[in-house]
């Protein structure tokens, strides 16, 4: 028996082929993908450089022409006398802030009683307060306590030569009874410079 063998001679290309094809084909892919990619990373850094370069430029310019500025300042400047010193220093051993005052004045009193105005006048710090106080109670009991406050506060009472009673009066507001008074601060006339206490400065 005769065994027979068919040859398609027009066959295309094998398996082998088509997969080393194929793998040439993913390789190219892969290195454009990556060759892409890499210029668009350097346009980006190109771009950040540029930019940044230009904002060290401009600081760089602004820097200058501060300096500049300062110069010509220097330049147009005035020398400041021995009087202007002293003048400043003494100045310094004179002032007086209020508002430090005010804040003390704030932190020490009690929750019933509030300022409802200030005045200074002849060298003299008037404040006004109201406070809420029972029938019992005498008026000048309360005066006392908040004045003996106040002289016992540094923070407000530094710079002041006393605190004294101005004036009083009771009012009904709502059935409950309110004290309406004022104390009088005298203020140092002249304070010496060498004082132990730092706090014996008057302040503007």
């Amino acid at each position: 028996m005769v065994d027979k063998f068919l040859i398609n001679l027009n066959r295309g290309e094998g398996q082998e082929e088509k997969l080393v094809r194929w793998r040439k084909r993913r390789e190219s892919i892969t290195l454009y993908s990556f060759l892409v990619i890499f210029i668009i990373l350097s346009i980006f850094t190109y771009n950040n450089h540029k930019a940044l370069t230009h904002l060290v430029n401009t600081k760089e310019d602004k820097i200058r022409r501060i300096n500049n500025e300062l110069d010509e300042l220097q330049k147009q400047g005035q020398n400041v006398s021995k009087e202007d010193v002293m003048a400043i220093a003494r100045l310094e051993k004179t002032r007086f802030l209020w508002t430090r005052k005010i804040l003390a004045l704030a932190e020490v009193l009690p929750d019933d009683i509030a300022v409802t105005g200030m005045e200074f006048k002849n060298n003299a710090f008037i404040i006004k307060f109201i406070s809420r106080i029972r029938k019992d109670e005498r008026d000048f009991d309360k005066i006392d306590e908040i004045m003996e406050l106040l002289k016992n506060t540094e923070d407000f009472y530094r710079d002041f030569s006393n605190i004294k009673f101005d004036k009083s009066s009771r009012i009904v507001v709502d059935g409950q009874e309110i004290l309406s008074f004022s104390v009088l601060s005298t203020l140092r006339v002249t304070i010496k410079a060498d004082s132990r206490r730092s706090t014996g400065r008057r302040m503007m």
